[in-house]
């Protein structure tokens, strides 16, 4: 089983904007000190399909996220996505 961190960013009432997945908590949490770009829930779909959407990529859906953010810094929120095999 693999770990990976993903970032969102989810003001409050706002749906979710992914950031980037990252290989610790540590750089997941760095990367939202620079208040990164996210791509829209809205858009998820069409990024999968195209490789990107406008640069930006979308969660991969093989991952399987924690219920709950294991951080947040202000705005963004850092998630545990586990892989198997």
């Amino acid at each position: 089983m693999t770990t990976k961190y993903r970032l969102y960013c989810q003001p409050e009432g706002s749906t979710a904007s992914y950031c980037g997945e990252f290989e610790t908590r540590a750089l997941a949490a760095s990367a939202a000190d620079r208040q990164p770009r996210g791509l829209s829930e809205d858009q998820w779909e069409t990024a999968r399909r195209a490789g990107h959407c406008g640069g930006l990529t979308a969660p991969d859906s093989a991952g399987q996220e924690d219920d709950e953010p294991l951080l947040w810094v202000g705005e963004y929120c850092v998630i545990r996505a586990k892989y198997t095999a």
